[in-house]
């Protein structure tokens, strides 16, 4: 008999702590259901922050004509918005269409012109000059690089075929003018050409520490 009053008396206890458990979560479900002021309408953030937001939003609804007043909820990232109906709906729109994921900024991608060779016949005597003159006027920056073959006192250029234009004219009105090759890297005869008038012992001497912006 003693052992069945002590069973029921834990079992009074423990149902009471639950109960008082019970009643302590719902109050602070209460509590935290409802945090807004009076008079404002709140909106929550999904992906934006919402302080990076309320600058644009200020600056839109200030266009209206009409009273509002804006808070911040950091904690909750929340936007408290107080105002006329027509101030509720531009903010629940224009809040609508901010709230996204920041645009990650692309970096600018030059678009790599296919470069070419060309060869440009100087007078003997004038290709030191020739040379200078044409590597002040495209730096290795313009993408060109510049060789000079003394044996045959030419002008070696690999560059795209905008810059071959441009390099052309430079000599045509230069004092020492430079009359171009016909032979280029797109003649089908250069893959795996066979050399004809010089050894291939000899190539490597001629173009050697030459090349600018190699």
């Amino acid at each position: 008999m003693i052992a069945r009053i002590r069973l029921l008396s834990v079992r009074r206890v423990t149902l009471f702590a639950g109960v008082v458990a019970t009643l302590a979560g719902f109050a602070w479900l209460l509590s935290a259901q409802d945090t807004t002021p009076p008079g404002f309408r709140a909106y929550r953030l999904q992906r934006a922050q919402a302080a990076d937001i309320v600058p644009q939003l200020d600056n839109m609804l200030s266009g209206q004509g009409s009273r509002f007043e804006i808070v911040v909820d950091r904690s909750a990232n929340r936007i408290l918005v107080r105002g006329d109906d027509d101030a509720q709906r531009l903010s629940a729109e224009l809040i609508a269409a901010m709230d996204r994921t920041p645009a990650k900024p692309r970096s600018p991608q030059a678009v790599a012109m296919p470069s070419v060779v060309r060869s440009y016949q100087v007078e003997a005597g004038q290709l030191e000059r020739a040379l200078d003159e044409l590597r002040q006027k495209f730096p290795p920056a313009t993408g060109a690089r510049i060789a000079g073959d003394p044996r045959t006192s030419q002008l070696l250029v690999v560059a795209a075929e905008e810059t071959q234009s441009r390099i052309a004219q430079a000599l045509q009105s230069s004092a020492t003018p430079g009359k171009p090759s016909p032979v280029s890297s797109s003649d089908p005869a250069l893959r795996g050409a066979k050399l004809q008038h010089i050894s291939s012992h000899a190539l490597p001497t001629a173009g050697s520490g030459c090349w600018e912006g190699v």
